[in-house]
């Protein structure tokens, strides 16, 4: 058995994910694709915990096939479509890894047709956020992630400013023009006509032009449509009744339900789950402010999606 899951950083896939590895059937591995990866072996590096046991035991079995295998995508391929041969050759092995294999691959929403034809029986999971919960999570992250910080003492200081932090970003949430968590989409959207994003933007039948003047808010919204739109329509098309779509807010209200679906979906009975570490999400900023609204008019986002977020 398979499960692939698809969805932008901050939608809750790492929580979806952490799920399955109570199935004892299943090895799971959390974002493969990440370039982060490269750490995996470095006892010093900070963020270690975060790379998933998994991984780790992968590599200290076999490094030098697993350092021929390391294919990351980096965060300006990420709205390219497909992957290359060596991406692929790197997911192919994966794949093989283990009988069942869960994998978190939130790189890979431009790439759903390559992992229908590298795992052709797979369950494809698209976790989706509500945009006003997604980009309230990016505005005011619970954690700040310099990977470059090596120092303890320093992080300490780090996170005690994160309230001032946190009340600087609910000043200029509706006006920033940069800064907003440290999770790339900024260097993902790139800059000027010719970037990935540009494309995929004129794709969709918005104006790249209006799109680029909208402060972050605006461009950030964007992106979260194009990624969701295109996994969506590529997962529905490539993967058929094997695909899902399921909303994290939903998720977190009835975890068995989505679970149960992905297990209908594979054939398989589910075994017991505990799901009483699933949380719901914190509410989104401001929600009633008119700005939403008509942010999401501009952007021709369904109006669905406004406050409480649509549920699947």
């Amino acid at each position: 058995m398979q499960i692939i899951i698809v969805g932008l950083r901050r939608a809750g896939t790492t929580e979806f994910w952490r799920t399955w590895r109570q199935d004892k059937r299943f090895v799971c591995y959390d974002e493969p694709f990440n370039e982060l990866n490269r750490h995996v072996n470095d006892p010093d590096w900070w963020e270690k915990p975060f790379a998933g046991k998994e991984k780790e035991d992968l590599w200290e079995r076999d490094p030098l096939t697993f350092w021929n295998y390391f294919a990351p995508i980096y965060r300006n391929e990420e709205l390219k479509r497909g992957m290359s041969d060596h991406q692929e050759a790197f997911l192919s092995w994966l794949l093989g890894s283990a009988e069942n294999v869960c994998t978190d691959l939130t790189r890979c929403h431009f790439k759903i047709a390559d992992l229908k034809r590298i795992a052709p029986e797979a369950v494809l999971v698209h976790l989706r956020r509500p945009p006003q919960n997604w980009l309230t999570s990016i505005a005011f992250p619970s954690s700040t992630k310099l990977k470059w910080i090596k120092s303890r003492r320093e992080r300490t200081m780090r996170r005690l400013t994160r309230s001032a932090r946190n009340a600087v970003a609910r000043r200029r949430f509706w006006t920033a023009q940069s800064g907003f968590g440290f999770h790339g989409y900024e260097e993902i959207m790139g800059v000027g006509p010719d970037s990935f994003f540009d494309f995929r933007i004129k794709e969709a039948g918005m104006d790249p032009e209006m799109v680029r003047g909208m402060p972050l808010v605006g461009r950030l919204l964007a992106l979260w449509k194009l990624y969701g739109q295109e996994a969506e329509a590529a997962g529905a098309n490539h993967f058929g009744d094997r695909f899902l779509s399921v909303n994290f807010n939903t998720f977190c209200k009835s975890p068995d339900t989505a679970i149960a679906d992905v297990y209908e979906r594979l054939g398989s009975e589910m075994p017991t789950f505990d799901f009483s570490g699933i949380h719901a999400p914190p509410s989104p900023f401001d929600p009633s402010a008119r700005q939403w609204s008509e942010i999401f008019e501009e952007l021709d986002i369904d109006r669905q999606w406004l406050t409480a977020g649509r549920e699947s």
